[in-house]
């Protein structure tokens, strides 16, 4: 009996953890959204339709795709954390909220390939490029200075 009852317990703490643990996403309005994420798309975007707002919790992570074909996503606080667009690329306006340095080096050593992706990083930025049947992720540190680059 207490051997049952032992794994009926390890079982419910199984369970209880696995569902706590598990991430959940919700659709939610624009106006749920941070006021900084919602000020960033009303500067950046303005005119451009939301197609979906949803927030992703436990982390509260919130993700935005426009109409545009932008997929944007923030932080808690609303700071953008990811940019991604496809095959058309970053506009040059979204590239120009990395630090200026990083911004330079894409342009003198990357001019005219679109960049599909930025990404905020613990560390700095990350930059994902389409060059050519493969894709570069270039690394740069918070102040812009490069760091690395890695091409599949």
């Amino acid at each position: 009996m207490k051997k049952l009852m032992m794994i009926m317990v390890l079982l419910a703490t199984a369970v209880l953890s696995f569902s706590a643990t598990k991430s959940s996403e919700k659709q939610i309005s624009f106006e749920k959204l941070p006021k900084a994420a919602q000020e960033f798309i009303h500067t950046h975007f303005e005119g451009v339709n939301i197609v979906k707002c949803k927030v992703e919790a436990p982390w509260t992570q919130f993700d935005v795709k426009l109409s545009n074909g932008y997929e944007l996503e923030f932080d808690r606080a609303g700071n953008w954390s990811e940019i991604q667009r496809g095959k058309e690329g970053l506009s040059s306006s979204i590239l120009g909220l990395l630090p200026q340095r990083a911004y330079s080096y894409l342009q003198s050593n990357y001019s005219g390939v679109p960049a599909k992706e930025i990404k905020s990083q613990k560390n700095g930025f990350k930059v994902t490029l389409n060059t050519q049947h493969k894709k570069t992720e270039v690394y740069f540190s918070k102040d812009g200075s490069f760091l690395s680059k890695k091409a599949d």
